[in-house]
């Protein structure tokens, strides 16, 4: 009983702590706010609000403040918006207003976005992504693989379901390490080539005839390893059977696909 009583007393002590912190830093909103300063203001609301969601001062003072803050963000992605060539920035303008309205929300807050901003958005997210899209294909046609797969990999995260945006990223990805190995394997470098057709092989079980030119690597590359018996002069008998069987478990547990422990029936076959 009396450790169940510590634990209750311990837990109310962190809750005042938490909640005397949350009122420092509303006190210290209130004042910023009467200085003007609305923006620094707005961050000692949230800072009060992730130490305790249930204070009231807080709450009011980011509802205010934020919104203003919020009003700031929008007009920024709103003048980006209008500037020739950046629609990429204005993307991320919006995204970066919708994210801090969104961190408010979790603390109980709303902040309101007008209609026709979304509006805007979706439009020139649209344009943006026509944009990224011509892009990736140009540079798919340039064989420049890394920047492919990062401008489909933008398109993914802005609309995943946008055209065959996701295959060309993973062939953007594939491609290069499907060369690799082939390289590899024509340089008679087999592990190098295994491992580089597997990482193909884990995304793509399909990808051309990544999976065959594994299997002629392996092939190619793996080497058979016999564990000859063992003798002792100790007067254990057991004991070199034991070492025997230890060294055989080590080889065949190192999970290394080019080494080919041999069985003990053919281990006799060649002795």
């Amino acid at each position: 009983m009396s450790r169940i009583f510590s634990f209750a007393i311990l837990g109310v002590t962190v809750l005042l702590v938490a909640c005397s912190g949350a009122k420092s830093y509303a006190k210290k909103g209130e004042k910023l706010d009467e200085a003007g300063l609305y923006a620094e203001a707005a961050d000692m609301y949230l800072q009060a609000l992730q130490r305790d969601q249930r204070n009231v001062e807080a709450k009011i003072g980011l509802k205010k403040a934020g919104q203003q803050v919020l009003s700031d963000k929008l007009g920024e992605f709103f003048r980006t918006l209008n500037a020739d060539g950046e629609k990429g920035a204005a993307v991320e303008g919006y995204l970066a207003a919708k994210a801090y309205a969104d961190k408010a929300a979790r603390l109980g807050v709303g902040l309101a976005i007008p209609e026709h901003y979304r509006t805007d958005f979706e439009r020139v997210k649209g344009e943006y992504l026509v944009e990224l899209y011509t892009t990736g294909q140009k540079q798919l046609e340039k064989q420049e693989f890394k920047a492919a797969e990062a401008t489909f990999a933008r398109i993914a995260a802005l609309e995943p379901s946008y055209k065959d945006a996701t295959s060309l990223q993973n062939i953007a990805y594939l491609e290069p390490l499907y060369r690799a190995g082939k390289d590899h394997l024509a340089a008679g470098q087999y592990r190098q080539a295994y491992e580089e057709l597997s990482r193909v092989l884990t995304k793509d079980a399909s990808f051309k005839d990544a999976s065959t030119l594994r299997q002629e690597a392996l092939s190619k590359g793996q080497y058979s390893v016999a564990v000859l018996p063992f003798t002792s002069t100790s007067k254990r008998s057991d004991l070199a059977a034991k070492l025997q069987a230890y060294s055989i478990a080590g080889l065949t547990g190192s999970g290394d696909p080019f080494v080919k422990v041999v069985d003990r029936e053919n281990i006799e076959r060649i002795l």
